[in-house]
């Protein structure tokens, strides 16, 4: 899926490595974020209902985990030590690496869209 340019991007915080989301329409409404963080996850998810699931899935040959419902926070390790990287929209989520990259795509999707997207990112 062709997504265009991103309407917004941020960095979060000074940090070499720091998380850089991109963001598809309004920036206090995003329909899509797209997050990078130097270093790879490490996931963990509380679940307080029976609602949501975790799926493991692959990405380019690497593992990756779709995540549909309730809220959710993605830890990473770098050489910088490690940090959470909270969900901003608490919408069904695709989380892969790439190489020493985490990256999490946030969106109202279908996990086949996450996938393709994320196959697509460069």
């Amino acid at each position: 899926e062709e997504l265009g340019e991103p309407d917004a991007v941020f960095v979060a915080g000074r940090d070499p490595g720091a998380p850089l989301t991109f963001v598809w329409g309004d920036p206090e409404r995003p329909r899509l974020l797209l997050t990078q963080v130097s270093g790879r996850f490490n996931f963990e998810k509380l679940v307080q209902t029976n609602e949501g699931g975790i799926t493991l899935v692959q990405v380019n040959d690497e593992n990756a985990i779709w995540i549909e419902g309730e809220p959710h926070v993605i830890f990473y390790e770098n050489e910088h030590g490690g940090a959470d990287l909270p969900g901003r929209l608490a919408r069904n989520t695709l989380v892969w690496s790439r190489g020493p990259v985490t990256l999490r795509l946030e969106g109202d999707l279908s996990q086949e869209d996450a996938e393709r997207i994320a196959r697509s990112v460069r």
